[in-house]
């Protein structure tokens, strides 16, 4: 079996924890209770079902199979497939709130840019992540209810990235004659290309990307040519390549 045909047919279930990672997980420091791992686990299935048979298409039934739960025992937890996802979306607001913080952290610009950025990208790389992420876009399109609960996340993790940028815009590390909000947009877009390119395509991988994906924030994050803005932080070392061509 090629790598194609091997990321499309890895059993969803054997995916469900790794898809719990993959678009949020449990509070750090959080107390780890049976009740707090069997809702996780409920939690997992639900996402695997998702991912498999959309958020509409997925039924309670089959999300107690998945879960290997009677339909009494999982309605102790979640009365209804809204109330899944309705926690999917606040452990999800979650995480993205533990990036941003790490944005803020200590260590040259770039790489907590990147830092951030590769959790991403090996996230996706989980078996069902980017199938679940398709599924999360096609309700935004949509403009469904569902949809505004996701992008809800998002416009709170735009709102926090262009505090962070112009927060580096002032003390000089990005260029400012940039516009930022296309900047942003563009970034969020090529990540968002990249991730799904590499859910089929088996010239990708998170370790192949790392390099590009660096090369294409410092391209954009670069200092203009009259030097007033700084200079781009990094670790002095270049950008790693491996010996063999990306294929694309």
């Amino acid at each position: 079996m090629n790598v194609r045909s091997q990321k499309l047919t890895r059993p969803l279930a054997a995916a469900a924890e790794a898809l719990r990672h993959a678009l949020g997980g449990c509070s750090a420091g959080s107390a780890d209770t049976p009740h707090d791992q069997r809702r996780r686990q409920i939690l997992a299935a639900a996402r695997a079902c998702f991912a498999r048979s959309g958020f509409h298409g997925a039924s309670m039934q089959e999300i107690c199979a998945e879960a290997q739960m009677s339909p009494g025992g999982l309605y102790r937890y979640f009365r209804s497939k809204d109330d899944m996802i309705d926690a999917i979306v606040e452990e999800q607001r979650e995480r993205n709130a533990r990036l941003l913080a790490e944005l803020s952290g200590p260590g040259p610009l770039i790489d907590r840019l990147m830092s951030v950025a590769m959790v991403f990208v090996r996230e996706m790389n989980e078996p069902g992540a980017v199938a679940l992420l398709t599924e999360v876009y096609a309700e935004s399109f949509r403009n469904s209810t569902l949809g505004e609960k996701f992008l809800s996340n998002e416009d709170e993790v735009r709102v926090g990235i262009r505090a962070f940028m112009e927060e580096q815009m002032a003390a000089g590390r990005i260029a400012p004659t940039h516009d930022l909000e296309a900047v942003m947009s563009f970034l969020c877009g090529t990540m968002d290309g990249v991730v799904m390119r590499m859910a089929f395509d088996g010239a990708l991988s998170p370790e192949r990307i790392e390099p590009l994906l660096r090369d294409v924030v410092v391209a954009l994050l670069r200092p203009d040519e009259t030097g007033s803005s700084g200079s781009i932080e990094t670790d002095g070392s270049p950008p790693s390549r491996e010996s063999e061509p990306l294929t694309l």
